[in-house]
């Protein structure tokens, strides 16, 4: 099978990242552009990948069988519920190696853990500034449009 093969012909002239098939490869570029051709019917949500319109379509959709006993919020996966309930008992149990802080969710401490770091991974396509949150960058980006 192509997408496990070691043999990743497609190559993106952005960035350099490689692709065993060319589908990919056209739906990697989309990333680039920003364009996201895909909108959801319900809430007019655009995304890149039809794949991802598809997962977010089940949130309309879905039952939301799991109920917060403080709030009543519902959530259609007990995990979720489980991270929700966090937010009541105050629990944060993922602490920064760094400096201390601790946070509810490892995602969180996952995003909190750029601000240590000197990695810039997002880069105005305009000029030579770089970024460490994509945020950042798309406001950006957006001043270069406006001029």
């Amino acid at each position: 099978m192509a997408c496990h093969s070691e043999n990743k012909p497609f190559s993106c002239s952005i960035c350099g990242k490689t692709f065993g098939r060319k589908e990919s490869l056209t739906n990697h570029m989309l990333n680039h552009t920003s364009e996201k051709p895909y909108s959801c019917s319900i809430c007019n949500k655009a995304f890149t990948l039809k794949a991802t319109l598809m997962e977010h379509t089940r949130f309309h959709t879905e039952d939301r069988r799991f109920s917060c006993s403080v709030c009543k919020a519902s959530f259609k996966k007990k995990y979720s519920l489980d991270v929700h309930t966090k937010i009541h008992t105050g629990e944060k149990p993922f602490s920064c190696s760094t400096c201390g802080q601790s946070f509810g969710q490892g995602a969180t401490l996952r995003r909190h853990m750029k601000r240590h770091s000197e990695e810039k991974p997002f880069s105005c396509p305009f000029c030579d500034v770089k970024f460490k949150w994509k945020s950042a960058c798309v406001t950006h980006i957006k001043r270069h449009a406006a001029e």
